[in-house]
């Protein structure tokens, strides 16, 4: 315990790089926060983020936090075993996370109102080539719950349809550049001639989707009427919240945790409804980025529209709020 003691405290005050200088200690020390280790000539930073965080797509933490973008056989790492910023939180400000929300892609470069496949292509590219990062909306939401570290640049970028664009111009982008997506779905929709199958959004889910829902009928929540009826009101309310989560299991036999709001609108018992159910968040159209302490049921999204000007995009990404914490 006392060698352990002698090398954490060196760890503390040096950072990891000092370890790597340790070659008699054991080729692994384990504490409740910290793992050292010495990499073994069939391990990846996968496949160490597999066996101590639980996944390979956590393999941006040991990398980030020591300072390297690959391992080789014999090199000490120090792998945290908690979030080393809850919150993205640190001195200098906090971390947020930018949703792009994209209403439709087009095959047609020359249409004037919805952003094309080449358009969608050059952004995801400027995505990849600086340094950005998608993550499960899972994820997003333990983040949100300070239960989980995100990559300093995460993204989240999310479609509200089931028409064959996901799947013949999105879904084919997305996979060229690394990325995953969430896709919201209208469920009375599926399987109808020009939109997707169940087969083909269990393929989404299965390559790293994740599928929401936007209600039964998509139909603007906040608006639906019932003659004064609140028993009626209620009734219809319950129908186009919880009959897609019911859908979506028997389809995909996949839990269907997260709802887009149509028309991005919604009020405190459509919240309540959704939270009965249990829906662990819930996505607006309301422009911004997302730090933790984001209302839940609230989250914002940034509308994509066709533009020229490749600086809007930019702007939207914004994913760190300087500010004096100390």
């Amino acid at each position: 315990m006392m060698i352990w003691l002698i090398v954490w405290s060196i760890v503390q005050a040096t950072g990891p790089s000092l370890v790597s200088a340790a070659p008699k200690d054991p080729d692994v020390i384990n504490d409740k926060d910290f793992v050292i280790v010495t990499v073994k000539s069939e391990e990846s930073l996968a496949s160490l983020a597999d066996q101590y965080l639980g996944s390979i797509h956590k393999a941006w933490q040991i990398a980030d936090y020591n300072g390297i973008s690959s391992v080789s056989p014999g090199q000490r790492l120090v792998i945290p075993l908690r979030p080393i910023a809850y919150g993205g939180l640190d001195q200098k400000g906090y971390q947020t996370v930018p949703i792009l929300y994209y209403p439709k892609l087009t095959a047609d470069p020359d249409d004037k109102k919805r952003v094309s496949a080449a358009d969608f292509d050059t952004q995801l590219q400027f995505l990849r080539e600086n340094g950005y990062r998608t993550v499960s909306l899972d994820l997003f939401v333990a983040f949100l719950n300070l239960e989980e570290q995100l990559p300093p640049r995460t993204v989240i970028i999310s479609f509200d349809s089931t028409e064959r664009w996901v799947y013949d111009i999105a879904y084919p982008i997305l996979l060229r550049h690394g990325f995953q997506a969430a896709l919201f779905v209208r469920t009375d929709r599926m399987d109808q001639p020009g939109h997707l199958t169940w087969q083909e959004i269990d393929r989404l889910a299965a390559a790293g989707f994740d599928i929401g829902t936007s209600g039964l009928s998509g139909r603007i929540l906040t608006r639906l009427q019932s003659e004064n009826d609140p028993e009626a009101h209620i009734k219809a309310l319950e129908l186009e919240i919880g009959e897609p989560r019911r859908i979506i299991h028997t389809h995909l036999k996949r839990p269907c945790h997260y709802f887009a709001y149509p028309a991005g609108l919604t009020d405190d018992l459509v919240v309540a409804l959704l939270k009965k159910h249990g829906y662990k968040a819930a996505f607006t159209r309301r422009e911004g980025s997302n730090p933790f302490f984001v209302d839940t049921y609230k989250i914002r999204r940034s509308i994509i529209q066709k533009d020229k000007d490749p600086l809007k995009f930019r702007k939207l990404l914004t994913t760190f709020n300087s500010m004096d914490l100390r």
